[in-house]
């Protein structure tokens, strides 16, 4: 009997031990991003699916803070329209949102499977329960010999003891709800993109690919489901065979009766401003398509403002994590064209003083940026100091005076920023940046 109860003691240890350091190795990235979707029982009114664009366009904290909408976007770079439809169904089973978005920018994609991609599927997947449908999932987009890992990631991320660091024993939080928002950088020469084309509506590609094969089974399962869904596309720049395929959602939506928003289409972003590259938008453009896209929603669907329900407190809570993450990041960019472009923001209020005779003044992108900020136009006159503002302080707010650094006195021919906090009028950031183009 003694030696049943340690045999007994030794098997519990080694699957404790197993579930332990599977939950240690492995890859936090999903787990993080979709934590509040997958492990509360947070209620979300609105769901979004897409690929990149529409994980790093659609940020469902801006679209609560503007419309009281609580929404999750379960987007994820790499994720075809095949992933998006299990992704879909298992959500479905979970929550009952009113309304579903997606975005149907991969519908050119006519691959089951891309090999590419595998880490975005371990992020999509890995963090989903295991459930009938998860299993489907996974024997439908999964290949065989690489199946067990999806089942059991354990066995691809066992060998990762050489990666531990400190970092794996701090708690990871994301206060975005799924979204990923591109902050990182701007590129300046995204900054000579003029607008997004299009094509005559007549002018379209009617092969079926597996993209348009899920898209239309997505479609269905929400018809099914009685959840209204739109489909979406979010500005890109596009070739003429992809707009040939854009112009095919059209007729898809028409065959089942959805809407369609084409963001090419719409005056939305400004193509000098809002992109990271030629496909993705940066913050910038995100929040005017956040902007944009929820304010369809309000008007096209019977969507509440939760702004008013106390049982929905923890998401201002949410809100004012969310805005102390973007001040770290606006704080953490030192480079002058992706700190402007976060200036577009109206969570700040800023103060941007230009020296007379300054060099900055024949830099059209920082011109650019500046209108696109705050709707601040070059001066015809350069002789003089200028001081220029944006204010977005909320009523009875004003700046703080103390956390503006030292201007160093290199700095009289260059461009001084101050950025304060539009709700509580804390001094964010203060930055100095040489009158040179580009830095």
């Amino acid at each position: 009997m003694r030696k049943f109860l340690q045999s007994v003691v030794i098997a519990v240890s080694i699957v404790l031990f197993v579930m332990l350091a599977a939950r240690f190795l492995r890859r936090d990235e999903g787990f993080v991003k979709n934590h509040d979707f997958y492990e509360t029982d947070e209620a979300y009114d609105v769901i979004y699916l897409g690929s990149s664009h529409a994980v790093m366009g659609v940020l469902p904290m801006e679209i609560w803070n503007e419309y009281g909408i609580p929404s999750f976007n379960l987007a994820n770079s790499g994720q075809k329209l095949n992933g998006d439809y299990w992704i879909l169904k298992n959500a479905l089973e979970q929550k009952k949102p009113e309304l579903v978005v997606l975005d149907a920018c991969l519908v050119t994609f006519d691959q089951q499977w891309e090999g590419s991609t595998v880490n975005f599927l371990h992020e999509s997947l890995d963090p989903m329960p295991l459930t009938k449908t998860k299993i489907a999932a996974i024997l439908d987009l999964i290949p065989k010999d690489m199946q067990i890992a999806f089942f059991w990631p354990f066995s691809l991320y066992h060998s990762r003891w050489e990666n531990v660091t400190s970092d794996y024993f701090i708690s990871k939080v994301s206060y975005q709800k799924g979204a990923y928002e591109n902050t990182d950088h701007m590129k300046p020469a995204v900054s000579s993109m003029q607008g997004l084309a299009v094509l005559e509506r007549t002018q379209v590609d009617r092969t079926e690919t597996v993209g348009k094969e899920y898209l239309r089974k997505a479609i269905v399962l929400c018809q099914e489901m009685n959840v209204p869904i739109v489909l979406t596309m979010i500005p890109f720049s596009g070739s003429g065979k992809e707009l040939r395929y854009v112009n095919s959602v059209y007729e898809i939506a028409e065959e089942y009766g959805v809407p369609f928003l084409n963001g090419l289409e719409e005056d939305v972003v400004d193509p000098a401003c809002d992109f990271l590259d030629s496909t993705h938008l940066n913050s910038s453009g995100a929040r005017k398509w956040s902007s944009f896209l929820g304010a369809y929603m309000k008007e096209n669907y019977h969507l509440a403002d939760r702004r008013v329900d106390p049982a929905y407190a923890d998401w201002d809570e949410c809100y004012r994590n969310y805005r102390l993450y973007e001040n770290m990041q606006l704080s953490s960019t030192k480079e002058m064209y992706p700190y402007l472009m976060l200036l577009a923001d109206s969570g700040f209020s800023s103060e941007i003083k230009v020296a007379a005779d300054s060099a900055i003044y024949a830099d059209d992108l920082f011109w650019k940026l500046l209108k696109n900020a705050g709707g601040i136009e070059k001066p015809a006159d350069s002789s003089a100091e200028q001081i220029f503002r944006i204010d977005n302080f909320k009523e009875g707010i004003s700046p703080a005076a103390s956390g503006r650094a030292a201007v160093p006195s290199d700095a009289a021919s260059g461009i001084e920023v101050t950025v304060y906090d539009s709700r509580t009028g804390e001094c964010v950031s203060h930055m100095v940046f040489p009158a040179v183009s580009g830095v």
